[in-house]
């Protein structure tokens, strides 16, 4: 059995608070206590947008040196997710030390893990390298083709991680263009036991097809401390939405 800790959309920026409910200034201690929170769980994920960029390219690279810290000495190892917010303070690499095109895969046990990335615009361009919207996003036609290579090389379940959302919500700007694409090699794959998204902060709950589509609530609105917890075992997989009390 694996036990999973997860949160999302932290948007950690020191003093900011943005859209008048996003507390982005709160979000270095909430990371630090979901982190303890984890404590004894086999590994965490963080599913994107762990910082907000303030304005200041110098106070952005000291934004992520801070979170990281925390991240670095949480007690648990913890995977990243690349979300719009991310490279709009950082290049990709800055985020995911030795996964600089932004998607990769990890294993435990008999599970593949795949991180996905959204970042790119409509003519595939990442948008570190491109003027970009948010509302914009697709996933590229060759990280469609290593997602259906990495699948078919899959001995066993796969859960796919992801910040921006592959369900299908009609005129949603949090759902990726082509995300009907993505939806039929997971299907076709016959191995996607779960996907596992952010970017939506009020969240949301999909099956499509047999795929749950789980869309978890962001940790930077409010005082709220929202997080998941994903268990795997011979049945499958459960995902549980939690929220860490107040102190």
């Amino acid at each position: 059995m694996m036990r999973i800790g997860l949160f999302t959309d932290a948007h950690f920026a020191e003093g900011l608070t943005a859209n008048k409910t996003r507390m982005c200034w709160k979000s270095l201690d909430k990371v630090k206590r979901l982190l303890a929170a984890f404590a004894g769980m086999d590994f965490a994920v963080q599913l994107g947008d762990l910082i907000n960029a303030c304005g200041d390219p110098d106070k952005d690279m000291e934004n992520i040196r801070k979170m990281q810290h925390v991240l670095a000495e949480g007690g648990i190892e913890c995977f990243g997710v690349l979300g719009n917010h991310d490279v709009e303070s950082a290049r990709k690499a800055v985020f995911l030390p030795g996964h600089a095109r932004g998607y990769y895969h990890f294993d435990r046990e008999n599970v593949r893990f795949i991180v996905l990335d959204g970042n790119f615009t409509s003519e595939m361009i990442s948008y570190e390298d491109a003027e970009w919207d948010w509302t914009d996003s697709y996933i590229p036609n060759e990280q469609l083709a290593w997602l259906a290579d990495t699948l078919a090389q899959t001995e066993g379940k796969a859960v796919i991680l992801c910040h921006q959302n592959l369900d299908a919500r009609a005129n949603d700007p949090h759902v990726v263009k082509n995300s009907e694409e993505a939806r039929r090699i997971l299907e076709e794959s016959g191995k996607v036991i779960a996907v596992i998204q952010g970017h939506c902060h009020s969240g949301c709950f999909q099956v499509i097809n047999s795929i749950p589509y789980y869309t978890l609530k962001a940790l930077c609105e409010g005082e709220a401390i929202p997080y998941a917890e994903a268990v795997i075992d011979g049945n499958g997989i459960r995902v549980v939405e939690k929220e860490l009390t107040k102190e």
